[in-house]
C-alpha cells in the first residue's frame, strides 16, 4: 500500500480551514499524512490547525510548515513537496474539501500497475448547491488507464481539468520531471504545471469518483476580474507552455499547436470585453509569439487555417482578425446557432475557445 501526502497551503483561510482539515480525517485511507505549509498568516489560520492538531489522535499524521512570510500559493506548494514522505501527492487547497472515501478511489488504480497519475471528478460548490464540473467533452470511461500521447490530446480536448488539485501525482515521477510550480505566477500557476504534466506523463488512471469539493468564493484571487499584473503573468503562461512545446519537440504537432492558440485567444478575449483591460488585449497579441502557429500552418486541416490565418499577417492586422473571430463566434452562437454551413465552417475546430 503507498503512502499518500496531502498538501495544503494556507494564507489566512480561518473561515475554511477547520472544514477542510475535518475532510481530510474523514478519510479511511490508512497511510496519510496531511502537511499543512502556513504562507505566512496574518489572521487566525495557524492557531485553528494548531488547535485541531493538537485534539486529532487518529491514523493521519497531521504536520505543519512554516514561511516566516507570504511567498504565495506556488512556493507553498513546492514546500509542501520537499517535505513530503509519501509515495504520491495530492495538492488539496485550504477553501475546498476532499469528497468522501476521494483519497481511496483514487488509490484503487494503483492496486494493479505503478500510474504517473490517478484524476478523480470534481464537484463545483456554489451558494451551498453543488455541481459536477462542466467539461466541454464527454470524459474518458471510467476505470480508464491511458498511456503515451493520448494523455496530452485528451487533455487538450479537455476530457480533465487544468487544476493541479485532485490528482494523485507520483512522488518520483513528479522529481524526475521536475514538476514543481513556478514561483513568479501568484495567478494560473496550474496551467503551465498541468500542461507539462501533460506532456511528459506516461501512464495515467482515471476513477469517476467525486474526489473533490471546489467552493467557489468570489472574493478568492482565482476570481479578480483584473488587475495590473494579470498581461504579465499572462505572458508567462504562454511563453511557458511554448517552452514546453519545445522541449518536448512538439513544435510540428498542429494540435497542440493549435491548444496553444486557443488559449491564447482565450486570454485575449477576456481581456478585449473587460472595459478596464481592452488595451492590454492588443498589448498580449503583440508581444507573444505566434511562430509555432505560422511555422506548422501549411499542413493543418481548412478549419484550423480559418482559426490561424492571423499567424501569417501582420501583427496589427492579424489582432483585428483575432478579434472578429471571437465577435463571430459569440454572435452566432446567439443568432444562428447549428443552423446554417457558414457557422459550422467558421467554428469547426477540434479545440474550444
Amino acid at each position: 500500500m503507498y503512502k499518500i501526502s496531502i498538501i495544503i497551503p494556507l494564507y489566512n483561510a480561518s473561515i475554511y480551514i477547520i472544514r477542510c482539515l475535518e475532510s481530510v480525517a474523514s478519510q479511511r485511507y490508512p497511510s496519510l499524512e496531511c502537511i499543512i505549509v502556513d504562507d505566512g498568516c496574518s489572521d487566525n489560520s495557524v492557531a485553528l490547525v494548531s488547535d485541531y492538531i493538537s485534539n486529532y489522535h487518529e491514523h493521519i499524521d497531521f504536520k505543519m510548515v512554516y514561511h516566516e512570510q507570504n511567498q504565495g500559493l506556488p512556493v507553498a506548494r513546492n514546500t509542501g513537496i520537499e517535505h513530503a514522505s509519501g509515495d504520491y501527492i495530492f495538492f488539496l487547497d485550504a477553501d475546498d474539501e476532499l469528497g468522501k472515501d476521494g483519497i481511496a478511489a483514487l488509490a484503487e488504480p494503483l492496486q494493479t500497475q505503478v500510474l504517473d497519475f490517478v484524476i478523480g471528478e470534481c464537484i463545483h460548490i456554489e451558494n451551498g448547491c453543488p455541481r459536477h464540473l462542466e467539461q466541454s467533452y464527454p470524459p474518458l470511461p471510467h476505470e480508464t488507464i491511458v498511456e503515451g500521447s493520448d494523455i496530452l490530446y485528451s487533455y487538450i480536448r479537455m476530457k480533465w481539468h487544468i487544476q493541479a488539485w485532485n490528482k494523485l501525482i507520483n512522488k518520483d515521477f513528479l522529481l524526475k520531471e521536475r514538476l514543481f510550480f513556478k514561483k513568479e505566477l501568484s495567478i494560473y500557476e496550474d496551467e503551465p504545471w498541468t500542461f507539462k504534466l501533460a506532456c511528459c506523463a506516461q501512464t495515467m488512471g482515471v476513477t469517476h469518483h467525486s474526489c473533490y469539493l471546489y467552493h467557489i468564493n468570489p472574493g478568492s484571487l482565482s476570481h479578480r476580474r483584473f488587475f495590473p499584473k494579470l498581461l504579465t503573468y499572462i505572458k508567462l503562461v504562454l511563453s511557458t507552455c511554448e517552452d514546453e512545446v519545445r522541449y518536448f519537440r512538439k513544435e510540428d504537432d498542429y494540435v497542440v499547436i493549435n491548444f496553444l492558440e486557443a488559449r491564447k485567444r482565450y486570454y485575449i478575449d477576456t481581456l478585449f470585453h473587460n472595459k478596464d483591460s481592452h488595451p492590454f488585449a492588443k498589448r498580449l497579441y503583440y508581444e507573444t509569439s505566434h511562430t509555432l502557429a505560422a511555422q506548422n500552418f501549411i499542413k493543418q486541416p481548412l478549419s484550423q487555417k480559418v482559426k490561424n490565418f492571423h499567424a501569417i499577417l501582420p501583427r496589427w492586422v492579424g489582432f483585428y482578425y483575432v478579434i472578429l473571430l471571437i465577435l463571430v463566434q459569440k454572435h452566432t452562437k446567439l443568432k444562428l446557432t447549428k443552423t446554417t454551413q457558414f457557422f459550422y465552417f467558421l467554428r469547426a475546430t477540434a479545440l474550444p475557445y
